[in-house]
Formats: structure tokens, sequence, C-alpha cells
């Protein structure tokens, strides 16, 4: 049956990282071994970079759910059969079911992968993800779109223009105060107002559950911070009118140049994300043009790419660990032992790096598994 369908089932585990199968994975996934991504981290390798962060975000968004709930998602994203440094894409949709535990942590998730009809992947190739904007607001995947056909020329005459990403300020303090429910309904209320004051050449789309991302044709600079404080203004003129009562609403936007400060997608997202997260923090202006320094983009390079060396160690089980003991200076008696890990790759500050991007509690458990063999 699910291989009529060109369907595949799953079921994976957060705490271990393990994905079980269907049998027909390899058929219905591109010919993948899959042996190869049993692991969550090794999956997201096979996934196109534009849709990794927000398929991850999408079947493990109830970071607050209630207890023992069965939480939907659904979605849609280009997979690489070969990874990513091969050239072979197959559309899919994934449909699912978030597990929670008594606590209301996400615990594990079940669902199902289909290959997505041809047809369909052309004329609607977007994020279907479970409570996806109603307004009509495009999704992410259709906003990556038009930024790629900007960057591409394939826009027209407008080649230049700039990209804005429009974040909801304060949040987590609107969550915690009114709940998660007038959150969201603060965030919808927020699009529907951006979608009043954009330009009809310009589009808006929901980039991940608080930013909405605005793709201008033909703008210089100055245009582009005209827009940015007129964004600001139409979401802050009036309180927001909620279930629960009137909420004060502001967002921050982070703005770059296109083509100056972005020759492709990935670049141009990566970059809006860094103006934004200066946007936040400048409590005058509350936006900031992209500052393309040479420091800051080399030390982003570095960090990437400690990152994906981490992961290829952690699949590959290169993780190495040494023991140095500790011992007291008058007896010299071991007191104690310190753990060193490693994974035999040059470079400066590996613990930190793998810090930063979250992945301490992987190695921290790959060193226990071999301390344990070792015992």
């Amino acid at each position: 049956m699910l291989d009529r369908l060109q369907t595949t089932a799953y079921c994976w585990d957060f705490a271990s990282d393990r994905i079980d199968w269907a049998k027909n994975a390899c058929a219905v996934l591109g010919g993948i071994d899959i042996g190869a991504v049993v692991r969550g981290r090794a999956f997201a390798l096979h996934i196109d970079p534009k849709h990794a962060a927000a398929r991850y975000d999408d079947v493990r968004r109830v970071a607050k759910a209630p207890a023992n709930a069965s939480i939907p998602y659904a979605l849609q994203y280009r997979f690489m059969p070969e990874g990513r440094r091969g050239k072979a894409t197959i559309w899919v949709e994934e449909r699912g079911v978030c597990i929670t535990d008594a606590r209301g942590e996400p615990v594990r998730a079940e669902g199902t992968i289909r290959v997505a009809a041809e047809r369909r992947r052309r004329s609607r190739p977007q994020s279907v993800a479970a409570g996806a904007e109603p307004s009509g607001i495009p999704s992410r995947a259709e906003l990556t779109g038009m930024l790629s056909q900007l960057l591409s020329g394939r826009a027209g005459r407008d080649t230049k223009g700039a990209f804005l990403l429009v974040g909801v300020s304060d949040l987590t303090r609107i969550n915690e105060t009114y709940g998660y429910d007038v959150g969201d309904e603060v965030i919808s209320i927020v699009g529907q107002r951006l979608a009043t004051a954009v330009r009809g050449r310009d589009c808006l789309g929901r980039f991940s559950s608080n930013k909405y991302g605005i793709v201008l044709h033909g703008c210089d600079a100055d245009e582009a911070v005209a827009v940015a404080r007129r964004m600001i203004a139409c979401v802050e003129r009036d309180i927001a009118s909620t279930r629960s009562g009137a909420v004060a609403v502001a967002v921050f936007v982070g703005v770059i140049l296109l083509p100056d400060h972005a020759q492709s997608t990935q670049d141009a997202i990566g970059r809006a994300m860094q103006a934004a997260d200066m946007a936040r923090v400048n409590p005058r202006d509350r936006f900031y043009i992209y500052d393309p320094s040479s420091p800051r983009e080399a030390e982003r390079k570095r960090t990437i790419a400690m990152a994906d060396e981490v992961i290829r160690a952690l699949n590959d089980r290169r993780i190495a660990i040494a023991l140095q003991p500790v011992v007291t200076s008058g007896s010299h008696d071991p007191e104690s032992t310190n753990v060193c890990c490693g994974c035999g790759c040059r470079t400066d500050r590996f613990w930190t790096r793998a810090s930063s991007f979250r992945q301490r509690r992987s190695l921290d458990w790959r060193s226990s598994s071999i301390i344990a063999r070792w015992s």
C-alpha cells in the first residue's frame, strides 16, 4: 500500500535521535542508504539547507505543549538523496504528530513522507505546516523562491532590491503573560498589518514562527530604510486587540541590500538574520542594515565549517576522548579524571563552536558511550 502511494513511514525518538524507518524507505527516498540516516542529525544533512531549519522547527515546534499530547504537523521541502553535495533532488511532503510526555516536552515524532507530485511541486512549492498563516500570506518556500528570482535576475528589470526580516519583539513576554494562543494571535495580526503596507510588486511571506520576510524590488538603501520605517510604523500604530484584551505590539527589522550584500539565497537569509539580531538589540531605531565587515563574515564561515565537521565526526564515529587524571599535590593519588574530547580536526575553539550550535549534548552522549565500553 505504501509503495503504491510513494510513501514511507518513520518513528523518530528525540532522546536518542534514532529514526526507525519502514522497509520501503530506501525506494521512496530516491535509493538512499537508510543506514546512513538512522539519526535525525544525519537525515537533516539530506535536506536542502534553505528548508532544514524550518523543518526541524515545525516537527519539534511544541516547546511548551500540553502534557501527553499529539501535536500534528505537515510540511513540504526539497530532499537530497545524495546529500548536499549531490545533484539529485526530490520534493516530499511530510505529515505526522509530535508526541509529548507528562511534562509537555516533545519525546518522539511519528509520521509519513510522500514524494510530491511533479505538477503540484511546480505550482505550489510551499510548506503546509500545521497552523500555517490562514490569511493567504505566502510560505517560507514561496518567499525564498521570490528571493532566488531577484538574485538570479529572473525578476525582470529590477535586478537590485532588498530583503527585510521583520521579527515580533518581546514575544516571550507576551507568551508568558497572556498565553501561547494570544502570542500566535499577535503574530497573525502583525502579518496582516504588514500585508497592508507592502508595495504591489513586493513579496511578503512567513519566514519562521515569529518572523516575516519581505522581498523588495527596484530599491536602493534609502528606499529600503524608508520601507523598514514604514513597516515598523504600520505595525505599532495601534494596540493589537486579542481574545485576552489589548496587547502592545512592537517589531524589529533587519535589512540587506541585494545583490550588494549577498549573491545567493542562503547568504541573503543568513545575513538578514544577522541584521535582525542587531536590530533586536537596537532600542532607538529597531532596524539595522547589514554591515559586510570581513572579520564577522570570516568568523561565520569558520563556525559553519566547524559545525559541519562535528556532525560528520559524530556520524562517522570519529569523536575521540582522552582521560587526564587529577592528582593531589602531596601524595599524587588520583582524585578525579578530566575527560578531553575532540574530533581530530584542526580548528581553534572546538568546544566553544560546538556549544554555539547546541552540539555539546551529542558530544557528551558520545563520550559517555565510549567510557561505558572501557568500564
